[in-house]
């Protein structure tokens, strides 16, 4: 078979599309006297290069150029042409400091960002020149040079560097591929003694000592995301995506914060992950809490239900002990009523959890049980308007849903107004209030009033009766006498918000 004799031919060679071929490209081992073999009519990209022991000397001749600019800052530099990178387990990281992101770039990304919404917003595309169409896919790959560019300016600490080494190694793209603050067990520092301690803290000029976190996980990032390709296909940008992020994070945090049983579980989880996961550097309190904030999206949580709900809850934290000087501070502390303490513990435990939709690519499915265990009513923190999300999807995603939930006239009227039309409109119908503004009967506003854009929902959540599929969303209501539609509530029916904000926050 003509499979087969190809397949013994080549046995011995790599394939010129293979990640060891693209590393080090066609010209460059043709030049250095390789060989290929191709079929007549073959492109180039099908080649096969004769010669795999030039293939992977130049290879490692590459890496190593490229490890260079590395070995005068490093405590050690390695290049290898593959790595399992279940060999990374055994290493520490450390991590680079942040700084300010580089005005020039921060600039170009809000200038990229603004003008892919504005180009989307172009009647999803349909009336794009050639010029148009290029610009427009040409700005999601230059947004992640710019993001990998910020990443690169930050700049690790010179204790951290001499303690830790560099990966060079090549990704399964064919790109070079750097692992950086790797730390050697034996390096990893360990705890002073009393005295050294004692003088550290003596001494304002001592050096911080090196902050060493083993790695969460081995395995390779994947460079393809079903996910992001799906979320793309009806216009819903990188930056909404990291808005729907930050928002439903923000729901999850202010209902975590409330709750000390599960802030508990969740924080002895991390703290077992962390202390017990690994065979060295296992000190019961040798953890990390990096809470995160949404840059530059205050304006997202404004006036919104969880919002209210954080700020009522830091108003009634005991904080009083943290004017103290040490160690009164911790007296103070350890003398708090159990209340106290416990509503820090939650308060503490919520400005750690990390955002994440839950139809992200390999979501934490931890994140996803806490927020099923507090039972986060996400529909009843956040609705989709104009301005969170109608005004930044396309038409085409806009239409569809209205005429899955709603219905084929709605949706037909919908799709000869101009975009910000719809999105206004779609603003009304599916707001608390659509069955006052829009007359809609009983079954449509349980559908509009309860969808979330998919990830929002944490899976496993009650839904209080109203949050159903679309599909089963009639089963929800029955009928009066008259015949008319009528939505039945249950007694037990759990409350949307805390007893606290029933009254203002909605």
């Amino acid at each position: 078979h003509p499979q087969s004799i190809k397949r013994q031919l080549t046995e011995t060679a790599h394939s010129a599309n293979s990640a060891l071929g693209r590393f080090v490209g066609i010209e460059a081992y043709e030049a250095a006297g390789g060989v290929l073999l191709r079929d007549l009519f073959d492109d180039r990209a099908s080649a096969h290069m004769e010669n795999p022991e030039l293939l992977e000397r130049l290879a490692i001749e590459k890496l190593q150029a490229a490890a260079k600019p590395f070995e005068a800052a490093w405590k050690w530099v390695e290049v290898h042409l593959s790595v399992d990178y279940g060999s990374f387990r055994s290493f520490g990281r450390v991590y680079p400091q942040d700084i300010e992101p580089d005005p020039e770039l921060l600039a170009e990304e809000e200038r990229l960002i603004a003008r892919e919404e504005e180009l989307a917003a172009q009647n999803d595309g349909e009336d794009w020149t050639d010029a148009e169409t290029e610009e427009y896919y040409a700005i999601e790959p230059r947004l992640r040079e710019i993001e990998a560019l910020q990443r690169e300016r930050q700049p690790y600490a010179d204790a951290d560097r001499a303690i830790a080494g560099v990966v060079l190694t090549i990704g399964h793209d064919g790109a070079l591929r750097v692992e950086k603050g790797l730390v050697r067990p034996e390096d990893i520092p360990t705890a002073p003694e009393p005295d050294e301690a004692r003088a550290d803290t003596g001494d304002a000029h001592s050096p911080a000592r090196p902050h060493v976190t083993p790695p969460t996980s081995s395995s390779p990032v994947p460079t393809s995301d079903p996910a992001a390709t799906l979320r793309k296909a009806d216009g819903i940008s990188a930056s909404l995506a990291d808005d729907l992020r930050a928002t439903r994070q923000h729901i999850l945090r202010a209902h975590l914060a409330a709750d000390f049983e599960v802030a508990f579980d969740a924080m002895l989880y991390a703290l077992c992950e962390q202390a017990l996961g690994r065979s060295y550097n296992n000190e019961a309190l040798d953890i990390s809490i990096r809470p995160f904030q949404a840059q530059n999206r205050e304006v997202l949580h404004a006036d919104t239900v969880a919002q209210k709900m954080l700020e009522a809850l830091e108003q009634d934290l005991a904080m009083d002990w943290m004017k103290l000087e040490k160690p009164e501070d911790f007296r103070a502390m350890s003398a708090l009523p159990i209340a106290d303490k416990q509503a820090l513990f939650a308060w503490a435990t919520g400005l750690a959890v990390k955002p994440q939709l839950s139809s992200d690519n390999r979501p934490s499915p931890i994140i996803e049980e806490i927020g099923a265990r507090l039972d986060v009513d996400v529909a009843a923190c956040w609705r989709p308007t104009a301005q969170n999300y109608w005004g930044r999807v396309n038409k085409g995603h806009t239409v569809a849903t209205a005429r899955k939930l709603i219905g084929d006239d709605y949706a037909e009227d919908r799709n000869r107004e101009r975009k910000g039309d719809i999105a206004a409109a779609m603003e009304r119908a599916f707001a608390e209030t659509a069955s006052e503004t829009e007359g809609f009967a009983a079954a449509v506003v349980v559908k509009t009033t309860r969808w979330l854009p998919d990830g929002m929902l944490f899976a496993g959540a009650s839904d209080g009766g109203l949050d159903l599929p679309i599909d089963a969303a009639e089963t929800a209501l029955g009928e009066d006498e008259s015949g008319e539609e009528t939505i039945s509530a249950s007694d037990d029916e759990p409350d949307a918000l805390p007893a606290f904000l029933s009254g203002d926050a909605a």
